[in-house]
């Protein structure tokens, strides 16, 4: 119980760095150490939510089924959410692909959180 319960506090603390930056909702989502991706170093990932477009859920739910994912609801499949975290980052899907699974986990996570709010 008190795993879970400080894992919650992780996600938390992850969620509370959302921040307005001239009128622009960004979240951060820090990795716990660093990520090294084609050569270069990502200590986090910086999710520009509110400028995607409907364009780029479609482009998303598109990217998705042509690779293969046939959740039935594309709002509960991991990798739609892979791909738009790979559009708010402006980042390769697979860098997104390629993350350590607890720090996929959290970009995913904070992806879907963006869209379910």
């Amino acid at each position: 119980m008190t795993e879970w319960i400080e894992k919650n506090k992780k996600l938390t603390r992850c969620r509370q760095k959302r921040k307005k930056e001239k009128g622009n909702l960004q979240m951060d989502v820090k990795f716990e150490k660093p990520f090294v991706f084609e050569d270069q170093e990502y200590g986090s990932l910086t999710l520009d939510v509110e400028n995607l477009t409907g364009k780029d859920l479609l482009d998303a739910s598109r990217e998705t089924r042509a690779f293969g994912d046939v959740t039935p609801l594309i709002e509960l499949s991991k990798t739609y959410y892979a791909f738009i975290a790979a559009k708010a980052a402006k980042v390769p899907i697979e860098l997104i692909w390629a993350l350590p699974a607890r720090e996929f986990s959290k970009v995913t996570v904070e992806a879907q959180n963006f869209l379910l709010e």
